[in-house]
């Protein structure tokens, strides 16, 4: 497997023709790196061609905060670079298939993506507020106190307004981002959204005031 090899089929594939969008617009948006980037499309895609990956790949690295600073920047380089990088941590394995190569993610691939995830989730704010609110309930077991500290932890960086030690509340629809953290955490069994038309007038002076300040509101 040549390093001269893999940088041919780059150079050979990174035209505009036969791209397609791997993952979301959201999860472009929360991209900081170019290894991001490779495991972000080998997660969505499983396994994909060299070839076909490239081209996207590469699309996306040009896009990356910092990289129109970097005069000699090479992004056909530097995501050769990162395939070798990926594949010497066992994110990634390369498969020979003809005169292309097969790239797949593996199971430790997977579980970084996931941490990555977790690190730049956000909840997306919609342009007019509907007036309800989104209530998070977590009745953990003492027995699963540790991991109910770091849930707390995750809600709270995500923007919510802790009710009470057991109720966090959010203005916008949170339903996915917490289902995701819930679930990262093991803790989804316990854990109930609720959306209320009503709460009592104090505490809402108190909601309006957080999230204004937070400029979520």
């Amino acid at each position: 497997m040549g390093q001269l090899q893999i940088k041919q089929i780059v150079k050979e594939n990174n035209s505009v023709a036969g791209r397609k969008d791997f993952i979301s617009q959201e999860a472009r948006e929360s991209i900081k790196t170019a290894g991001e980037v490779v495991l972000s499309i080998l997660f969505a895609a499983g396994t994909l061609a060299l070839a076909v990956m490239a081209p996207n790949a590469i699309q996306l690295l040009k896009y990356l905060p910092g990289i129109k600073r970097k005069k000699t920047y090479d992004s056909e380089t530097e995501f050769v670079r990162m395939v070798y990088y990926l594949k010497s941590r066992g994110y990634i394995k390369l498969q020979q298939d003809g005169s292309d190569f097969k790239v797949k993610i593996t199971q430790k691939g997977r579980k970084k993506v996931i941490k990555l995830n977790l690190q730049n989730l956000k909840i997306p704010k919609s342009k007019h507020w509907d007036g309800k609110w989104w209530l998070a309930i977590a009745d953990v077991p003492v027995e699963e106190k540790y991991q109910a500290d770091k849930l707390r932890k995750k809600l709270k960086r995500l923007g919510f307004y802790p009710l009470q030690k057991t109720v966090w509340v959010f203005p916008y629809d949170p339903r996915d981002q917490v289902d995701f953290v819930s679930a990262y955490y093991k803790l989804d069994r316990y854990l109930t959204m609720l959306r209320v038309d009503h709460i009592d007038p104090i505490d809402e002076q108190d909601l309006i005031k957080f999230f204004k300040a937070g400029k979520i509101l």
